[in-house]
């Protein structure tokens, strides 16, 4: 069974739309129901339908997100919330504050533009390829984006934490929020994790490796001096308790503001 949906972008209403279909040489036509005009018999395994007028669906789009804005300004400004600011200081621009706000927003506006263009890219390349490889990457990136959330939540969750302290004018319990680290797989010079633990001590982070077995230990304790190294095999489950009680034996606390594996 086949499922095929059309929708008119705008910004104009449709008339007169057909939909042509080209069945796969494997499929056999046995009917078609369509909810408007009608669809008739297949002609050397390629379906039409006559749809007549489409609405503009745009309009629709519009009309939801004006209502949304709508609701949203009645909350804030019924509620007085922190954000409900006068008209006159929203639209109070000073040139020095524009200014400041592009020089500090700027990297990221363009990360932005360049990330958009490759995803674009990505996607133009694979429709390219055909229909199912354009399809396979749309279904992989909605299973990506919705287990991405998890991550986007955790570091969400770690800004709230450290803006609360600078917001408190505690600057140093914000800093130590950010500073010690359990880096796990660290294998060698030339593995992810190396670089990773690198980065992370050149900016002033507390470090704690944990590697697989005695052999490598040696050989990490050698690339990273005076750092903690302990063994620990993340298939046994006792492996990784014994890790947990070692920490907090040489530590007297299991204070960790990340975990990278």
């Amino acid at each position: 069974t086949y499922t095929a949906t059309v929708t008119n972008a705008g910004p104009d209403g449709a008339s007169d739309a057909v939909m042509t279909i080209g069945l796969p040489g494997t499929a056999s036509f046995t009917s078609t129901t369509s909810s408007q005009g009608s669809c008739g018999a297949p002609v050397t395994n390629t379906v039409s339908c006559e749809l007549g007028g489409l609405a503009n669906a745009a309009i629709a789009t519009v009309i939801s997100r004006l209502i949304e804005v709508i609701l949203l300004l009645l909350i804030i400004y019924r509620r007085k919330l922190p954000v409900a600011a006068k008209l006159s200081a929203l639209l109070n621009f000073k040139i020095l504050s524009i200014k400041k706000f592009f020089n500090t927003t700027l990297p990221v506006i363009a990360t932005e533009i360049i990330w958009s263009f490759g995803i674009t890219t990505y996607n133009v390349v694979y429709a390219r390829i055909g229909t199912e490889s354009i399809a396979a990457v749309n279904i992989a990136g909605t299973l990506d984006r919705l287990l991405f959330v998890v991550f986007i939540g955790f570091g969400n969750a770690c800004a709230i934490m450290i803006g609360n302290q600078i917001g408190a004018e505690q600057n140093e319990v914000a800093t130590s929020y950010a500073k010690k680290y359990l880096v796990f797989g660290v294998a060698n010079k030339k593995s992810v994790a190396y670089f990773i633990s690198k980065s992370l001590i050149s900016l002033g982070a507390e470090v704690i490796l944990s590697v697989l077995n005695d052999e490598v230990k040696q050989k990490i304790e050698k690339l990273f001096p005076g750092v903690s190294v302990y063994t620990c095999d993340l298939e046994k489950e006792d492996d990784i308790k014994e890790l947990r009680q070692k920490i907090i034996s040489d530590n007297n606390e299991l204070v960790l503001n990340g975990v990278v594996h």
